[in-house]
């Protein structure tokens, strides 16, 4: 069962359990009554930043829209195919469907690599001058939270493992024939796409006038409820008694260790040399 802080009766068409909202991120639904978003927010990061960590605690409270990493290519095949759409403008105004609560919040999932080119295809839909602007054009009142990681090398390792495994979180099944191998290079290459990732957010916040909420990947682990009622109160959102649970799980074990540990140890003894 995962932990509640607060009780509070069950929303209606909120994910109750982890295998509710597995199954609601694979087979996200469009509502029979959708709601006209009022207001907007973006969660951006970069992969095994804890997005979705942040994802699901946020949407288990029914009142911060349905958060989902929507303009992903992959996820937007599918969507479209179970959606019955092929245009890139009703796949938009769906979306904005699936993604909001009845209070009319909206809620999406944003990585650094595919922002351009949602931008551009966003773009194609209505002239817009800036990148903030264009957002907004489709996207009303948005808001944007940036969760990083502090420990850059723990993120490496985390997204390596992902990769070779394919397993990115508890909905996905293991490839029965991955064979994990410590891979210096592909950490090394993963860390420094990260470190290049976060400075590019940094610049593009800069660059629009964009004041995000930063979340911690450490401090949302470390207690879970403190950052998540941070971020509903930045999106002007009652954060008391508002029932707050975990919909994902860990995923790191003894390899994420071993492969932590063999590359701090290399990187000691460069040092040292």
């Amino acid at each position: 069962m995962a932990p509640q802080w607060c009780v509070q009766a069950p929303v209606v068409g909120v994910a109750t359990t982890l295998d509710d909202y597995a199954q609601w991120v694979l087979h996200p639904q469009l509502p029979e009554r959708p709601t006209q978003p009022h207001s907007s927010y973006f969660i951006c990061g970069t992969p095994r930043s804890g997005s979705w960590l942040l994802c699901g605690l946020l949407a288990s409270t029914g009142i911060a829209g349905r958060p989902h990493e929507w303009f992903w290519r992959d996820t937007e095949q599918a969507n479209c195919r179970a959606w019955g759409v092929s245009r890139f403008s009703d796949y938009v105004a769906r979306v904005r469907d699936a993604g909001t609560t009845p209070n009319g919040v909206f809620g999406s999932k944003l990585m650094w690599v595919y922002l351009d080119e949602l931008l551009a295809r966003l773009r194609e839909l209505g002239d817009s001058a800036s990148h903030r602007s264009v957002i907004e054009r489709h996207f009303a009142n948005p808001r944007f939270v940036w969760i990083w990681r502090e420990d850059v090398t723990a993120q490496a390792v985390s997204w390596a493992k992902a990769i070779q495994t394919g397993r990115w979180h508890h909905w996905n099944a293991t490839d029965p024939s991955a064979v994990l191998v410590y891979d210096r290079e592909q950490i090394e290459a993963l860390a420094d796409e990260v470190v290049e990732s976060n400075a590019r957010w940094r610049t593009w916040f800069a660059a629009n006038e964009i004041q995000p909420l930063a979340v911690r990947f450490e401090d949302l682990v470390a207690d879970k409820i403190a950052p998540t009622c941070e971020v509903l109160e930045f999106l002007g959102l009652a954060s008391e008694c508002i029932a707050v649970a975990e919909r994902t799980i860990k995923t790191s074990d003894h390899t994420n260790e071993e492969w932590l540990g063999r590359y701090r140890a290399h990187a000691s003894e460069g040092r040292l040399g």
